[in-house]
């Protein structure tokens, strides 16, 4: 994937592209030249800052993602894995516009970069620290935005604001902070980039996703996790499941009921007891098996309780009754920072996104939400410019792009079965040769993109890796549980791993060889079980 390249560089130029100034290359150990690069003008904009970050400088001033305190508190102080020249810059592709991209160049540069997406309403900024530092310690460049607008912000006003911003968020930032990056990489180190990666999950899932519907050329490998990839549709599943929960106002205190029910029914499905289904699609768990009777109300479910549960269960549907998007997976209603959040709590995805982005109204809110009337209005005015939701993936696929996507059965914040739904529908379009494109690994008591119960900690990079450069497919990842706990594939020093667990190749899952330790990953195979005939989520839509 050269195309740009190609088109920046030449055998009398060393690779000067969207850069003016070009006259020399810069020596990437030496100080002075990192610095020197602060004021430089692009095609897009200037360079504001660069600056010389040493080995072992704690991230301070610019880690400051507020979700790693949440979903992982007491990590240890994060620090720089490698000396590396951090540049900040101003990018202005339209009027209206200003996106702020770093990019970072490490002083023993492996030929290669990586991309990372955001999460939520923001871009990658804040969570460089927790995105590139890895990476960055095997020698990769990296590259993140802010999306087009401040950091942590918790509102999506901006697209009321300015429809520039909105564009930014939605997948300019990536592209414009993708051909910067390229370009100045190529001038720091006098050659161009031999292979480019992107990765991200939820929001930074997403894209990675339109990246690769958009920029088809410009990356070699994308992992996405967790997407929103149909955003539009995404909002209307937020605001159903927020409305079933508000008609069932004590059925936040009765998850660990549900949740107990659901293993009791469902748990040895796959052959192992363990509090976690392998694949919950094979559980035919009914709410209304706890529904009250005899008058009583404790230990059980009322009659509007079991119609909000299972409503949450089907995901939205039409007046009609056609299902729209898929509803949420059985198991991991009790898990702290799931249900309660996602479903019962006040994530206010839904009402920003119909407030600020659908109807431009600053008094919109969940009551006023109609299915049939809202999920029009969402697929009509953002689905164009938010959702990277199209499985033709020809051109990325025609540019030998790999694509891994991974995603944790017990997501309450994007239903799980909309991953598997989507590749099932890159499987309908190019049949048995999308096996050489892209892969879905499906995660057994994974949350929304970190924490959960089980083997829930692991590294998809390094297999991604070795499938673009070495044509080795990625058959098997292995997960692990580790105490204290580990995010995001980054062990903590001086853990203890206390599990581990194959990760298979959707519709493949780990089955258990009937011998050996259940919490270790050689006691299972990949397969799909006997006597499932198909284990697809194809019913849903």
């Amino acid at each position: 994937m050269n195309k740009l390249n190609n088109i920046i560089c030449t055998a009398s130029i060393a690779c000067c592209g969207v850069l003016s100034g070009c006259d020399s290359v810069i020596n990437r150990t030496d100080t002075d030249n990192c610095n020197s690069l602060t004021g430089i003008q692009s095609t897009f904009g200037v360079i504001e800052k660069a600056e010389l970050v040493e080995e072992g400088k704690p991230f301070i001033g610019f880690f400051k993602r507020a979700f790693l305190k949440f979903a992982a508190p007491g990590f240890p102080e994060m620090r720089a894995s490698a000396n590396f020249c951090r540049v900040t810059a101003k990018l202005h592709p339209e009027p209206g516009s200003e996106i702020t991209a770093e990019v970072w160049l490490p002083e023993k540069w492996n030929g290669k970069m990586v991309g990372s997406g955001g999460a939520g309403f923001n871009g990658g900024l804040s969570g460089a620290g927790l995105s590139l530092n890895s990476p960055l310690k095997k020698g990769y460049a990296g590259l993140v935005t802010d999306a087009g607008h401040p950091e942590d912000v918790e509102t999506f006003k901006f697209a009321y604001d300015s429809s520039q911003q909105l564009i930014d968020y939605a997948y300019r930032a990536n592209e414009v902070g993708t051909l910067f990056a390229k370009s100045l990489i190529a001038r720091y180190y006098g050659n161009p980039v031999e292979h480019a990666y992107f990765m991200g999950c939820s929001n930074g899932g997403r894209d990675g996703l339109m990246l690769a519907q958009r920029l088809p050329d410009e990356y070699d490998g994308i992992i996405a996790g967790a997407p929103a990839a149909g955003y539009s549709k995404l909002a209307v599943s937020f605001a159903w499941n927020q409305q079933a929960a508000l008609t069932a106002p004590g059925l936040k205190e009765k998850l660990t009921l549900i949740s107990d029910a659901v293993i009791k029914r469902c748990d040895t499905i796959d052959g192992v007891a363990d509090g976690i289904l392998e694949n919950p699609l094979q559980c035919d768990f009914d709410p209304a098996e706890l529904l009250c009777k005899n008058g009583s109300t404790s230990n059980c479910l009322l009659e509007n309780e079991v119609a909000a549960l299972t409503k949450i269960y089907e995901g939205p549907r039409l007046d009609n009754g056609n299902p729209v998007y898929p509803g949420l997976s059985a198991g991991g209603e009790s898990l702290e920072s799931n249900w309660d959040e996602w479903v019962m709590g006040n994530v206010p995805i839904a009402a920003e996104l119909f407030r600020w982005a659908v109807y431009k109204d600053p008094n919109w809110d969940i009551g006023r939400f109609e299915i049939d009337k809202d999920y029009s209005a969402a697929v009509e005015q953002m689905g164009p410019i938010l959702d990277a939701d199209d499985p033709d993936l020809s051109e990325y696929f025609g540019s030998d792009g790999k694509l891994i996507l991974y995603h944790g059965w017990n997501d309450a914040g994007i239903p799980s079965r909309a991953s598997v739904n989507y590749v099932e529908a890159i499987h309908g379009i190019f049949g048995d040769s999308a096996e050489n494109h892209v892969k879905l690994f499906m995660v057994p008591g994974l949350m929304h993109c970190a924490g959960g119960v089980g083997a829930t900690s692991f590294d998809m990079f390094d297999h991604l890796v070795e499938w673009v450069e070495e044509d080795k497919v990625p058959e098997q990842v292995i997960a692990m549980e580790t105490d204290p706990p580990s995010f995001f594939g980054l062990v903590r020093p001086d853990v203890e791993v206390i599990r581990t667990h194959p990760l298979c190749p959707w519709p493949q899952v780990a089955i258990y060889n009937d011998k050996g330790s259940i919490t270790e990953a050689e006691s299972y195979s990949c397969g799909i079980p006997e006597g499932v005939s198909n284990t697809k989520a194809v019913a849903d839509l």
